[in-house]
C-alpha cells in the first residue's frame, strides 16, 4: 500500500501555490473582459460613424446628383456642338474649294454656288444657334448682375444738408458739418451789429449717394450764400484757430506777417526757424464773410499789433532778496535775471532798492515770434564705481585699483527763444554722438578673515626717521587735545582726506575696530623701529593690510567718521610700553 501521508509544510506550499494561480487567473479573466467589450464598443462607435458618413453621401446624391447631371450634361452638349459646328464648316470650305476648282468656267457662278451652301447650312444648322443663345445669356446675366453689385458696394453716401428749403451739398459726417457751423459763427461775430442769437442753425440731414463731399469751410461759405445778408469775398486770418479778422488783400496781410517775423533772422543762426509762437494762418482761397467784416488791411494790422496779455512787474519792498521775488512770482531766478539785465552778476540773496520795479512777465502780442534752432554742447559722460571683493585683503580694507575717468559725448538741443529769452532747451537724444567711452573706477573691499593683526617681528630693512610727521596735511583744525580721558588728538578735516603714515614702520592692524577698540571704527595701527606705536581711527577707508610695510609720509588711510564719532576727523594716538602718551611729544601741530 502507498504512502499517503503528506508532509504539512508541502501542504501549505501546494496551498499557497493554489492561491497564487487563482489570484492570477481572475487578474486576468478581468483584464480580457474589459480588453474585449472596450473592443467591441470601438467597433460600434467606428460602425456608427460609417452609417453617418454613408448616409450624408446618399442625401447629397439625391439633392445634388440632378443638379451637377444637368450640368455636366449642359457643358457636354455645347462641346459637341461647338465641335459638330467647327467641323462641318471646315468640309464645307474644303468642299467649296474643290468645287470652285473642278467648275472653272462651267455651270453657275462661284458666288450663286457659295450662296446656296450657306442657305443650306444655316437651315441644317439653325439649332446650334438656340444652344449658343442658351449659353451666352446666362453669362452675359453674371456679368450685369457683377457689375451692379461691384457698383453697389463702391458707391459712396453722404449726408444731404439742406438749410431752409435750399440744398447746401453734401458732407462725410456730422463733425464737419459741426466744424463748419462753428466756423460760420465765428464769421458772423466778427461783422459788426450782429447778433449771433438771431441766426437759427437748424440744418436737415438726409443720406444720399454722392462722389463730392464739402469740408467745413466750403460748408460756411455755402449758408453764408444762402442767407439774405450782403456778403462779400475776403481772406481771414486765424489765431490759434480762432478768426481774428477778414480782408480782401490777401497778399499784403501775407507780406505784412513776414515783415513782423523779419527782425528775429540772425546771420549767426542761418539754419534757425522762426515762426509766430501762436498759430497764425490766412488760408489760401477766399472765403465767403458777411460784408461788415471785411476791413482794409491797415485796420486789420492795428489789431494784430494789440497785445494779448500786458506786461506784468513787480515793486519790491525792504527786505526783499530776488531769490524771494522769484519765488513768489513762481518763475526761476535765472528768467528773473535774463528780464532784468541790471541784476546781471547778483545772486539769489541780492536785495534790490526798496520801490524799485522789477520786470516778472513781457507783454504778449498776438503776434509774438520765437526763434527755433539746435545748439549743440560737448558735456562729460560720468564714469560709475565698481566694487569687487578682495580675498586676498583683510576686511575693513577699501583699496581704489583703477581710477575712474569721465567720457565726452557731443550731445544737441532744441532751443526756443522768444523776445531773446531763451525759454526752452530741449535735448535731442537721436542726435548724441559719443567722442569717449568714460574708464570705470574699481574699488577693492577685502573679505579676508583674521581680525586684522600682525603678530611678527619688523620686517628687515624698516627705518624709523627719528621724527615724526603731522598725520593729516590737509587737515583743517584740531578739535580736542590730550587728556587722561582722552588718549589722543582730534584732528579735524573733511571725509576723504588722505591720512599719512606719521613714520615709517609695520602695520600690525588694519580694519574694523572691535571688543575694547569697537568705538574706534576702521582704524590703522603701526609699529615703527623705537617701539613707538602710532594708531589713526575712524577713518573712512583703509589703504593698507596688516603685515605691510610702510615709510613715513605714505597714505595709509582716509579721514571718515565711523565708530563712535560726532563728525569726520582722524583720532591720533602714540603708544610707548603699552601707555597712551601725549601724541604732542613727537610730533608738531600747525595749529
Amino acid at each position: 500500500m502507498p504512502n499517503t501521508k503528506i508532509n504539512k509544510n508541502e501542504q501549505a506550499q501546494a496551498e499557497v501555490d493554489t492561491d497564487k494561480t487563482s489570484v492570477l487567473g481572475t487578474i486576468g479573466n478581468t483584464l480580457y473582459t474589459l480588453g474585449f467589450y472596450a473592443e467591441m464598443v470601438l467597433v460600434k462607435i467606428i460602425r456608427v460613424i460609417r452609417g453617418i458618413a454613408v448616409f450624408l453621401a446618399g442625401v447629397s446624391v439625391l439633392l445634388f446628383g440632378g443638379i451637377i447631371k444637368k450640368v455636366v450634361a449642359f457643358f457636354k452638349g455645347v462641346a459637341q456642338d461647338t465641335v459638330t459646328s467647327a467641323r462641318h464648316m471646315i468640309n464645307a470650305t474644303r468642299n467649296m474649294r474643290q468645287m470652285f476648282a473642278q467648275r472653272k468656267g462651267k455651270g453657275p457662278k462661284p458666288e450663286k454656288t457659295l450662296s446656296g451652301y450657306l442657305t443650306s447650312g444655316v437651315k441644317k444648322y439653325a439649332y446650334l444657334l438656340g444652344g449658343l443663345v442658351r449659353l451666352v445669356v446666362p453669362l452675359l446675366a453674371l456679368g450685369v448682375f457683377i457689375f451692379t453689385l461691384y457698383s453697389v458696394l463702391n458707391m459712396q453716401y453722404a449726408l444731404a444738408v439742406a438749410v431752409d428749403n435750399t440744398n447746401i451739398g453734401y458732407v462725410e459726417n456730422e463733425t464737419v458739418l459741426e466744424d463748419g457751423l462753428g466756423l460760420l459763427r465765428m464769421r458772423i461775430s466778427l461783422a459788426e451789429g450782429q447778433d449771433i442769437s438771431q441766426w437759427q442753425f437748424s440744418p436737415r440731414l438726409s443720406v444720399g449717394p454722392t462722389a463730392v463731399t464739402l469740408n467745413k469751410t466750403q460748408v460756411a461759405d455755402k449758408i453764408l450764400e444762402s442767407s439774405p445778408e450782403q456778403i462779400q469775398k475776403g481772406y481771414g486770418i486765424y489765431v490759434d484757430g480762432r478768426l481774428v479778422g477778414a480782408t480782401e488783400n490777401g497778399d499784403a496781410l501775407r507780406q505784412f506777417l513776414e515783415e513782423q517775423k523779419r527782425p528775429y533772422y540772425n546771420n549767426d543762426l542761418p539754419d534757425a526757424e522762426v515762426s509766430f509762437v501762436r498759430q497764425v494762418e490766412v488760408p489760401e482761397q477766399q472765403e465767403v464773410f458777411l460784408a461788415d467784416s471785411v476791413k482794409p488791411v491797415e485796420e486789420l494790422k492795428e489789431t494784430l499789433l494789440r497785445n494779448v496779455a500786458e506786461a506784468e512787474t513787480h515793486k519790491v519792498t525792504a527786505g526783499q532778496t530776488l531769490g524771494s521775488i522769484a519765488l513768489e512770482a513762481n518763475i526761476t531766478l535765472e528768467t528773473l535775471m535774463a528780464r532784468n539785465p541790471k541784476l546781471e552778476g547778483k545772486d539769489e540773496t541780492y536785495e534790490p532798492p526798496a520801490g524799485s520795479t522789477l520786470l516778472i512777465r513781457r507783454a504778449q502780442p498776438y503776434l509774438q515770434v520765437q526763434t527755433t534752432y539746435l545748439r549743440s554742447a560737448v558735456e562729460p559722460i560720468a564714469f560709475t564705481t565698481v566694487e569687487r571683493e578682495a580675498p586676498a585683503r583683510f576686511k575693513g580694507q577699501k583699496v581704489r585699483v583703477q581710477r575712474g575717468a569721465d567720457g565726452q559725448e557731443r550731445v544737441w538741443y532744441q532751443v526756443v527763444i522768444i523776445d531773446g529769452e531763451e525759454v526752452e532747451a530741449n535735448r535731442v537724444e537721436e542726435m548724441t554722438e559719443r567722442l569717449k567711452d568714460p574708464t570705470e573706477e574699481i574699488v577693492e573691499i577685502g573679505t579676508k578673515e583674521g581680525g586684522g593683526y600682525y603678530t611678527g617681528p619688523l620686517p628687515e630693512g624698516i627705518v624709523g626717521s627719528g621724527s615724526y610727521l603731522w598725520p593729516v596735511p590737509g587737515a583743517t583744525g584740531s578739535s580736542r587735545g590730550f587728556l587722561a580721558s582722552h588718549g589722543g588728538v582730534d584732528i579735524n578735516a573733511p571725509t576723504g582726506t588722505p591720512i599719512y603714515a606719521s613714520n615709517g614702520g609695520v602695520v600690525t592692524f588694519s580694519g574694523a575696530g572691535a571688543g575694547s577698540y569697537w568705538s574706534y571704527g576702521n582704524f590703522v595701527e603701526i609699529l615703527h623701529p623705537d617701539g613707538v606705536i602710532t594708531r589713526y581711527a575712524h577713518c573712512s577707508q583703509v589703504l593698507v593690510a596688516p603685515g605691510q610695510a610702510v615709510g613715513q609720509g605714505q597714505p595709509i588711510a582716509l579721514v571718515g567718521s565711523t565708530g563712535r564719532s560726532s563728525g569726520p576727523h582722524c583720532h591720533f594716538e602714540t603708544v610707548v610700553g603699552g601707555t597712551r602718551v601725549n601724541p604732542y611729544i613727537y610730533v608738531n601741530s600747525p595749529f
